[in-house]
């Protein structure tokens, strides 16, 4: 059976569109990565620094940055853990969006928030 473009099924046609799918799906999944790579940063490097700044000053940090400081590092990999087992379970893209990409994305912006939130606090009384 011929396509519109000519070409019968499973031709050239339909070899380029799932060769394109599958540098999309791949790219995707490398920026994906990026993310969990930069939340991994993000726990284990960045906030073990903010929280000596913020001893060094002999700064209170409120309850949720409190939390963020002693509780990040056990809960993003089980956090972590969860989203690839659901990701690898379930095949619907809505699903691997919320655990590749929507999910890391909610964490980093959570995380800036609450520590850069108490971080301008420092350095407002510190003017």
């Amino acid at each position: 059976m011929e396509s519109d473009h000519g070409e019968t099924e499973g031709g050239p046609a339909e070899s380029t569109q799932a060769n394109r799918q599958t540098v999309v799906w791949g790219a995707g999944a490398m920026f994906g990565m990026f993310l969990w790579l930069t939340l991994v940063w993000v726990v284990y490097a960045a906030l073990p620094r903010f929280q000596k700044i913020f001893d060094d000053f002999g700064r209170n940090t409120g309850g949720l940055a409190r939390f963020c400081f002693h509780y990040a590092g056990l809960v993003i990999p089980l956090i972590g853990i969860t989203a690839a087992s659901v990701w690898g379970m379930n095949r619907s893209r809505g699903v691997q969006a919320l655990a590749l990409y929507y999910l890391p994305m909610l964490l980093i912006a959570l995380l800036v928030i609450v520590v850069g939130s108490e971080f301008l606090q420092l350095m407002n009384d510190l003017s």
